[in-house]
């Protein structure tokens, strides 16, 4: 399977500015794996990190790298993610610098960030994916 990450250049630069590519194409793809909304939870439903953007950050990635590990997959396979976040003026530069740690700033997947009014239990983030193999 080969990933290619396309940022037009006739667009806006949102690698460089937001850290995200604009275009992730897969070809030669054997299995696409969806993955549901993942939590800043613990193993026993416990928040972490509560009124923490990064460390809720942190914590759906790596129960993101678990779920995707489940399915023989791993964050390099991500080519799109959609993070869900209660307050798009004060989150998005803790999610990026997380983001970043995880993905890198080369060639991190597609992304679409959304504010919601609020998420369970104090949550601050949501974060859902696809990933090809």
């Amino acid at each position: 399977m080969q990933i290619e990450h396309i940022t037009p250049q006739d667009t806006y630069d949102s690698l460089g500015t937001r850290g995200y590519t604009q275009v992730v194409a897969a070809t030669g793809i054997q299995k696409l794996v969806v993955v549901s909304g993942q939590l800043p939870l613990d193993e026993d439903n416990k928040l972490i990190g509560e009124g923490d953007i990064e460390a809720q950050t942190r914590a759906c990635y790596e129960n993101l790298k678990r779920s995707l590990a489940a399915a023989g997959a791993d964050l390099s396979n991500v080519i799109r993610m959609t993070t869900y976040v209660t307050d798009l003026a004060a989150h998005p530069k803790g999610v990026r610098k997380v983001r970043a740690e995880y993905f890198g700033t080369d060639k991190p997947p597609a992304s679409t960030m959304i504010e919601v009014p609020r998420l369970l239990n104090n949550m601050l983030i949501e974060v859902e994916a696809m990933a090809v193999i």
